[in-house]
């Protein structure tokens, strides 16, 4: 019965919790993101790299 009542006022206030969450949301992968950045950054360099080696090794070939 609780659980029913729970859902209930949980669907009845959805519209500020969602826009809450969302918000939330939006905050937590943004600093994920910020966080990994660099990371990512890194990689994309790695593999741009890589690329750029592999097509001129084909251009030589």
């Amino acid at each position: 019965m609780v659980i029913i009542m729970g859902i209930q006022s949980i669907l009845h206030w959805r519209g500020k919790v969602s826009l809450y969450f969302q918000f939330l949301l939006v905050v937590i992968v943004t600093s994920v993101l910020i966080e990994k950045l660099p990371l990512l950054k890194s990689t994309t360099e790695k593999q741009t790299s890589h690329t750029v080696v592999t097509q001129t090794q084909r251009l030589q070939d």
